[in-house]
């Protein structure tokens, strides 16, 4: 192991580094301002560290860490670097959540943890509102709406689904205001019956405390009111336009709120987060996957043990509660139109196999040696016949058999209840044996 690497590493990044046992090292992990944020220490070839981690880590942090009350208390860190490690031994370290945060790290996964990938200045495209798009281009909008799958499904495969909604036009749109900072917001009698407090002065950072039911979460969904006009938790709640009022930006005059005006938040969802739609407003949708932190779903990514339970925490975290619920009714879908799918499938094999037997026949006939035997034969049948025309039959003008049908067919009424199908040299020799035994009959 890269020792001296490592260590230049960890002095880039931390203060104050030195050594507290043999290859274990502590440092001090400083904020933007040069304050102390975290506690770090590193392990560079400590030999109990996997014999016996509960004794290694009581011996190591505990003293550090009941020295250190407060705040800090949440920013211990500790990092075990070895060249190679069993899957066991890392995760015996990292699920352990005692006194510190742990990490089981090669040297170069130790360098990269402190480099931060750099932003892009472009924005990131909204995936919900592609796929929307998407599914709308292929007739299946209902696909995100709240019609019943038994009639979506039945229009989708009459070929009359819902229509595709009409992108807005941008210069037809209210005049949007970007939401900056929000400086005040006042409750109305109206909105809710607690908190009690109804009137909020808002700083740069604030922290709401309190015992629970006092309206906590009441302040902060009034917040979501006041700038998407309606509720994620309950969005078919009503609420009147005087619940609340709300000042942002420095500005003297309200922030505008009127929950029924459907144009003005589908306006801030098409400017603010790039979704567009028609007949309903989704911006409350946009403002909690975007802006408020999902810490519902968060508790379930950390504590999911199930591959689908993790998948539908990060769905929710990354792409939004909307995001899962469209993925649960494509599945519904899927479902409902499989038998559909299915009849079509079976009816399509059976037009295939028509085809490739009729071009069977073709390359068959096409064949230029059948068809010449085939003509001479049919010339020699139709001149024992001794039909009035016959001495006009050719091989080289077969056309003039179609002037043979009257006659034909008063020769041959006897055999008119007959089936004879010529469509191969073998089934012509088969026909013309059947035939000779009629006429010997007859």
């Amino acid at each position: 192991m890269e020792k001296e690497f490592i260590l230049d590493v960890a002095r880039s990044e931390w203060r104050n580094v030195e050594m507290v046992h043999q290859n274990i090292y502590k440092g001090n992990w400083m904020s933007v301002g040069q304050n102390r944020a975290a506690i770090c220490y590193l392990d560079l070839d400590g030999e109990e560290v996997f014999d016996n981690f509960k004794g290694y880590q009581e011996r190591l942090l505990s003293g550090e860490f009941y020295n250190n009350p407060g705040g800090i208390q949440w920013n211990f860190y500790l990092f075990v670097i070895r060249d190679s490690f069993e899957g066991k031994d890392k995760k015996l370290i990292e699920n352990d959540e005692i006194y510190a945060r742990k990490y089981l790290l090669e040297p170069k996964e130790f360098k990269n943890f402190f480099r931060l990938e750099k932003g892009s200045d472009t924005p990131a495209p909204n995936v919900l509102a592609n796929w929307k798009a998407e599914l709308e281009q292929a007739g299946l909008i209902e696909t995100y709406q709240d019609t019943t799958i038994t009639s979506a499904t039945k229009r989708f495969i009459e070929g009359n689904p819902v229509p595709s909604i009409q992108k807005r036009d941008a210069t037809t749109t209210n005049n949007v205001v970007r939401l900056q900072k929000i400086d005040r917001l006042i409750l109305n009698a109206s909105y809710r019956q607690y908190p009690n407090v109804r009137q909020y002065q808002f700083g740069a950072m604030n922290l709401i405390t309190g015992v629970n039911g006092v309206g906590k979460t009441s302040i902060l969904e009034a917040i979501e009111l006041s700038i998407c006009g309606k509720i994620f938790r309950d969005s078919s709640v009503e609420f009147p336009t005087n619940s609340l009022t709300m000042y942002a930006n420095g500005s003297n005059s309200p922030f505008p709120f009127s929950p029924s005006n459907l144009g003005l938040y589908r306006d801030r969802d098409r400017q603010w987060y790039g979704n567009s739609t028609m007949r309903t407003s989704e911006l409350f949708l946009s403002f909690n996957r975007f802006n408020y932190y999902n810490a519902d779903a968060a508790r379930d990514f950390t504590e999911g043990n199930t591959e689908q339970g993790i998948q539908e925490a990060v769905s929710n975290i990354v792409l939004g509660a909307d995001f899962s619920r469209i993925i649960d009714r494509v599945d519904k879908f899927l479902l409902a139109l499989r038998p559909a799918l299915n009849s079509l499938t079976t009816q399509l094999q059976k037009q295939r196999d028509v085809k490739e037997k009729s071009q069977a026949k073709v390359a068959a006939f096409q064949s230029t040696g059948d068809v010449k035997l085939l003509a001479e034969r049919i010339t020699q049948e139709l001149s024992e016949l001794r039909p009035v025309h016959a001495d006009k039959i050719s091989i080289d003008s077969l056309g003039s058999v179609d002037l043979l049908i009257n006659e034909l067919e008063i020769r041959l009424e006897p055999f008119e209840r007959s089936s004879h199908v010529i469509d191969s040299i073998t089934s012509h020799t088969h026909e013309t044996t059947k035939l000779r035994d009629e006429k010997k009959s007859i």
